[in-house]
């Protein structure tokens, strides 16, 4: 992780966070935990989110479910330059052996 990246606990309280809790209360990927993933992809889409893909090892975005704010510092490059000095929602909505498809949006 570039020490340019600072990863807080997302402590938001929206209608986003109930649909990740719901998500993460389901232990197992059954056809219900699925459906609700995409529809949290949907709803995040339409909230004007981004999609990216990361390297799980330089982001620790770890796994579905999980939620992170970054604060991104002004000298960012790469995939979080537009998001320079302001803080992000990211979201991760896929994993793969070494990637993480998140969704990212700036919050106020």
């Amino acid at each position: 992780m570039s020490n340019t990246l600072e990863i807080l606990v997302d402590t938001l309280d929206d209608e986003i966070s109930e649909e990740i809790k719901h998500l993460n209360s389901l232990t197992k990927w059954t056809s219900e935990k699925w459906n609700l993933l995409e529809s949290l992809i949907s709803r995040l889409e339409s909230l004007q989110y981004q999609q990216f893909i990361l390297k799980e090892h330089r982001y620790k975005a770890g796994v579905i479910g999980n939620s992170f704010i970054y604060k991104v510092s002004e000298k960012r490059r790469g995939l979080f330059a537009p998001y320079r000095g302001k803080s992000v929602r990211v979201i991760c909505v896929g994993s793969g052996r070494f990637d993480r498809t998140v969704m990212v949006k700036p919050i106020d």
